[in-house]
């Protein structure tokens, strides 16, 4: 039971996604570590640039890291995709369409999560401003998800 003005137990929440059965201190070091769809490939080849001629364009000392955003082994950090986005003249939901989509799901999910904590402990006065909110959020991830 959460007093007035504190805040719900966050710690009652389970990780989803790929974390879901890992603990604490086997989550890996870069959390977007496994495969995405990506579109960065099409895109470089239409633009005529060689994976060493992007990566020096992205900042970037060696080419390598090219090649795994492009396999979606590895997703780039926020301006490396915003570097993406200007180089190609893209949105980020085109150029990695399948990083959404996850990024989408998980936060549905959490957004369910955290309404079911705050409707069971949330006493609060924003309580039915915030359950309203991800209400709403939910609603929205859930619409616009891909169809499988």
């Amino acid at each position: 039971m959460c007093h007035r003005g504190t805040k719900p137990r966050l710690r009652n929440i389970e990780l989803v996604g790929q974390y879901a059965d890992a603990q604490e201190d086997q989550i890996p070091a870069h959390p977007m570590s496994h495969r995405h769809s990506t579109n960065l490939k099409p895109h470089r080849k239409r633009s005529g640039f060689t994976q060493e001629e992007l990566g020096f364009l992205l900042g970037h000392k060696k080419h390598s890291g090219i090649s795994r955003y492009e396999a979606g082994e590895r997703s780039p950090d926020l301006k490396t995709a915003f570097a993406y986005q200007v180089l190609f003249g893209r949105a980020l939901e085109e150029l990695f369409p399948g990083l959404q989509d996850e990024v989408r799901s998980e936060v549905g999910k959490r957004a369910q999560q955290l309404a079911q904590e705050i409707s069971e402990h949330g006493e609060s006065r924003k309580a039915p401003h915030k359950l309203e909110r991800l209400g709403r959020l939910a609603k929205e991830v859930f619409e616009n998800a891909p169809a499988v």
